[in-house]
């Protein structure tokens, strides 16, 4: 896991294989969490084409994979707030 560091105008750079494997570009915009002493750093997402895009794979799917698909995605989400939440 790579390690950076805040500069001393505040700033931090992201490691270049993180930005590589993120596809992050100069003036991406990222949220911010404190969370408790921690932050948690996301990409800030375009809902619109988050939606137009699941909306696309919905298509494709039966009725019946979308129970199991809910479930899944609401069993991962639940497991990553408590590593979030643990530490």
């Amino acid at each position: 896991m790579p390690i950076t560091k805040i500069d001393r105008r505040g700033r931090i750079t992201i490691p270049k294989e993180i930005r590589r494997d993120l596809d992050l570009k100069e003036d991406d915009e990222l949220l911010i969490f404190k969370l408790s002493n921690n932050i948690l750093m996301l990409r800030k997402a375009n809902l619109q084409q988050l939606i137009n895009e699941a909306l696309e794979e919905f298509k494709k799917i039966k009725d019946k994979d979308i129970k199991k698909i809910e479930e899944e995605v609401n069993k991962l989400a639940k497991e990553k707030l408590e590593v979030v939440f643990r530490h």
